[in-house]
C-alpha cells in the first residue's frame, strides 16, 4: 500500500477539521461521509495516546432505522478478526445520543470509490471508507475464513434437506426505494448471497450472515424478498428478470454527467450493445440493466436514470449505499 498521504489528500472535499471531543476521543479531521454517516481521524486520549478513524452518525440522521443500521454495521465488524480487516476499537454514544464506534485507522490511499472506483481494494481501506457498505463487504468475505466454523444448530431446528428446494427464490432483487439490489443464487439445496450459505430457519425464510431475517414472499403474483433490521423492513425488493435493451434504446442515456457535490463528471457511452459508465481516463464500467431505466455496476452501485422528456435524460441518480442517493445533472 502507498505510503501515508499527508492530511490535505485525505478527502477531495473541502478540509473539514474539529476539536471536538466524543468520549475519550478528539476529532481531528473528517476523512469521509455519506448519507448517515461521517468518518472522522481523531486521536484517543486517554487511557494512552493513538491515532484512530472514528464513524459517527449524522446529527438529525439518529431516526430507529438508522441506528439499526449502524449497529448492524459496527456488529458485523467487531466480529471479524483477520490481518486485512480494521479493527474494532471501541463503541459507544455521544453527550446527544448519536451512537459512534472507532476503529484501526489507515489513511486512504485514493480517492473516493465514486469519485476513481477500482475493483480491487484493500478490505482494511475499505472499512474506512464511508462510501462503501462494511456489511456487505463483511458477507462478500466470510466465506474466506469463517465458512468452516458455521455450522448447523444442534438445537433440532430444521436441517436443509427437509426444506423444499430454495431454487425458485433465486434471482435478482430490486428495492426502488433505495436502490438496492440484491442477488442470491442456488447451489446443491443451499440459497446463497454475499459469496456465502444463507441459514435457513423455515421453507421460505433465511438468516443473513449477521443473522437478520429475509423473507421470500408473494405480493398480487409478484415474487418479492425482505430483510428485516430489529423489526424493520431494510430491504423489500421485487425480483427482476433479466432485460435486454435495444442499442437506440441506449443511446438515449448516452452523455455526461456532472455531481457537484463530488466534483466528478460521469461519460455514458454504449459500448458492444451495453451501457458503460467512464470516470476520467479510467477503463469504462459496464452497466447491467435491472429495469428499463435503471442499472448497476458492483464497482459503482446503482444508477437511476431520471424520467426523459422527449427522450431527453435530465440527470441519474447513484444508489452507493443504503440512505445515500448522489444525484448528477446532464451536461449535454
Amino acid at each position: 500500500m502507498p505510503g501515508n498521504p499527508d492530511d490535505t489528500t485525505l478527502s477531495e472535499s473541502p478540509v473539514r477539521t474539529s476539536s471536538q471531543m466524543v468520549g475519550p476521543y478528539r476529532l481531528i479531521q473528517m476523512v469521509g461521509a455519506g448519507g448517515m454517516g461521517e468518518v472522522w481521524r481523531a486521536e484517543q486520549q486517554a487511557p494512552f495516546h493513538r491515532t484512530v478513524a472514528l464513524k459517527l452518525i449524522k446529527a438529525g440522521m439518529d431516526t430507529e432505522a438508522v441506528v439499526a443500521r449502524f449497529d448492524s454495521e459496527r456488529q458485523a465488524l467487531a466480529l471479524m478478526e483477520h490481518p486485512s480487516i480494521a479493527k474494532v476499537f471501541d463503541a459507544g454514544a455521544t453527550e446527544e445520543g448519536r451512537p459512534y464506534f472507532v476503529m484501526e485507522y489507515v489513511p486512504p490511499a485514493y480517492h473516493r470509490l465514486l469519485r476513481q472506483a477500482q475493483p480491487y481494494r484493500a478490505v482494511i481501506e475499505l472499512c474506512n471508507l464511508e462510501s462503501v457498505d462494511v456489511e456487505g463487504l463483511a458477507r462478500k468475505i466470510a466465506d474466506l475464513y469463517l465458512q468452516s466454523d458455521l455450522r448447523p444448530a444442534a438445537d433440532g431446528s430444521i436441517k436443509p434437506k427437509s426444506l423444499p428446494d430454495p431454487t425458485p427464490f433465486a434471482g435478482q432483487y430490486y428495492d426502488s426505494r433505495t436502490g438496492i439490489v440484491y442477488t442470491f443464487t442456488a447451489q446443491k439445496g443451499n440459497l446463497l448471497a454475499w459469496g456465502a450459505v444463507l441459514p435457513r430457519s423455515g421453507p421460505n425464510t433465511f438468516y443473513d450472515l449477521v443473522g437478520n431475517p429475509i423473507t421470500f414472499y408473494e405480493s398480487n403474483g409478484v415474487a418479492k424478498a425482505k430483510l428485516e433490521l430489529q423489526g424493520e423492513n431494510y430491504f423489500d425488493g421485487v425480483k427482476v428478470q433479466p432485460i435486454q435493451l435495444s442499442v437506440a434504446g441506449l443511446s438515449g442515456f448516452a452523455g455526461k454527467y456532472r455531481s457537484e457535490e463530488l466534483e466528478v463528471t460521469y461519460t455514458i457511452t454504449t459500448q458492444d450493445g451495453k451501457l458503460a459508465l467512464a470516470i476520467a481516463d479510467k477503463a469504462p464500467l459496464i452497466l447491467q440493466p435491472i429495469t428499463a431505466s435503471s442499472f448497476r455496476s458492483p464497482e459503482i452501485g446503482t444508477v437511476l436514470f431520471d424520467p426523459a422528456a422527449n427522450d431527453h435524460k435530465s440527470g441519474l441518480t447513484v444508489y452507493a449505499q443504503p440512505a445515500r442517493a448522489i444525484h448528477f445533472r446532464k451536461l449535454d
